[in-house]
């Protein structure tokens, strides 16, 4: 019989003993290897971490899922790069424990440096299934914390980002606007990762955020749009040439300019050239035109109202009614001249 028996686990965490439950990490039986991470958990030793990191390359999968639920409980950023490495582990336990105790420190954390390391972390190990935990993170308090979830999703490459960072970029102008202070840090993060973005597989995300309540975030969809320069973006630009903002009218017109989309000579062709200010081209589109350029003439300075009373006179218009607001704002020496 053996002189000596398994190590009393209760006994040493009675104890408190962190040197006698490191030992135990190493013992033959996988069932006291776990029980001693376990114990070792609460302890929240910096000493108990390295060997418990050293403990994810157990050959038992319950080990590894008791170490990585023991390093969890640690704080720092030390754990940050074995708790997201255990993300890979080919056990299906283990990447779910390993998943909730490293979302739980980059939402949580109180420490803004672990937040940060998580982050990149994630980034630089190219998780995929960090990208929504980090979409949800690109709201955090700290600055720093911001811009590393940022590079991280810039690094992972998927267009479900292109959206929530559209947003951000969107929020921080509108900061600027307001109060006259920003991130320029976040804005330029997020714009370098919108270059990497938005390319051709993006369209379809960024189609989805033409219709944002928000007119800052249509505005940069419809110019990441047009940066693009595929003929495959024409039409989603074109569906904004109505948009109740002009500067995104204008915005999806020069983008379709630059693609060197032709307007048709109807309605949508009359927008197109409304949305440049050239409203003697609106002629060229027809009558669906005149609608456009006599609700556009009250809005518009002297000089372009009489390029839109030109245009108009060339499509043969005439007020019906003297009292609507084209026939009173209309002026008399530029107004069509009634036939006798």
């Amino acid at each position: 019989m053996p002189l000596f028996g398994p190590p009393n686990i209760a006994q040493l965490e009675a104890r408190r003993d962190v040197g006698g439950l490191i030992k135990a990490l190493a013992y033959k039986n996988s069932v006291v290897r776990i029980a001693a991470a376990e114990a070792l958990a609460p302890l929240r030793d910096p000493l108990a971490i390295e060997p418990l990191v050293a403990l994810l390359a157990d050959e038992d999968s319950e080990v590894r899922r008791a170490s990585v639920r023991a390093l969890a409980t640690s704080g720092g950023v030390q754990v940050v790069g074995p708790l997201v490495a255990a993300l890979e582990d080919h056990d299906n336990d283990v990447r779910n424990t390993a998943a909730t105790a490293v979302y739980r420190r980059l939402m949580a954390d109180p420490d803004r440096d672990t937040r940060r390391a998580t982050a990149t972390a994630l980034g630089w190990m190219r998780a995929a299934a960090a990208v929504e935990p980090l979409i949800k993170a690109i709201t955090d308090a700290d600055e720093g914390v911001r811009v590393a979830v940022i590079e991280a999703l810039q690094t992972l490459g998927d267009v479900e980002a292109v959206v929530p960072l559209i947003i951000v970029l969107a929020h921080e102008r509108a900061r600027q606007k307001s109060t006259g202070r920003s991130s320029l840090a976040v804005e330029r993060a997020a714009g370098q990762a919108l270059d990497v973005l938005c390319d051709v597989g993006a369209i379809e995300t960024l189609q989805a955020a033409l219709d944002h309540d928000d007119a800052d975030v249509r505005e940069i969809a419809v110019k990441r749009l047009a940066t693009i320069g595929s003929p495959m973006v024409a039409d989603a630009l074109a569906t904004r040439l109505d948009d109740e903002d002009p500067i995104i009218r204008r915005a999806a017109a020069r983008g379709l300019a630059e693609i060197g989309w032709q307007p048709p000579a109807d309605e949508q062709g009359a927008r197109f050239w409304a949305a440049l200010g050239e409203w003697r081209r609106c002629a060229e589109c027809g009558p669906g035109a005149i609608s456009l350029l006599v609700s556009a003439f009250p809005r518009v300075d002297p000089l372009e109202q009489s390029d839109i009373a030109a245009a108009l006179a060339q499509l043969g218009w005439q007020p019906s009614e003297p009292d609507t607001t084209a026939a009173r704002t209309w002026p008399p020496a530029a107004r069509p001249k009634p036939p006798r």
